[in-house]
């Protein structure tokens, strides 16, 4: 038994998801080296990924705020000429 929820892919066509979690850790590397960001631990933060055909993925988008993550999906839906709805995988997550 797993606690994996799989949800269905879209082979067919790029897309735009919005995700969430709780930042575990974070560092930030320069070319100087990296460093740890503790203040990021702990942290519930909202993701806007670009899912393309092939199953690559890019983040376009990274916030705190719900709402905003909303409003960037859409906004980048345009310009990226995406026809496909928001996916949106933190819908009813309690805030």
């Amino acid at each position: 038994m797993t606690n994996v929820i799989h949800f269905p892919r879209r082979p067919d066509q790029r897309f735009i998801e919005i995700d969430g979690g709780v930042i575990r850790s974070a560092t930030k590397t320069t070319r100087v080296g990296t460093v740890d960001l503790p203040y990021e631990a702990g942290t519930f933060r909202f993701f806007v990924t670009l899912i393309e055909a092939d199953g690559s993925e890019i983040c376009l988008w990274e916030g705190g705020d719900y709402e905003e993550a909303i409003w960037e999906a859409e906004t980048f839906r345009r310009p990226l000429s995406i026809t496909a709805e928001v996916l949106d995988r933190v819908a009813g997550w309690p805030q």
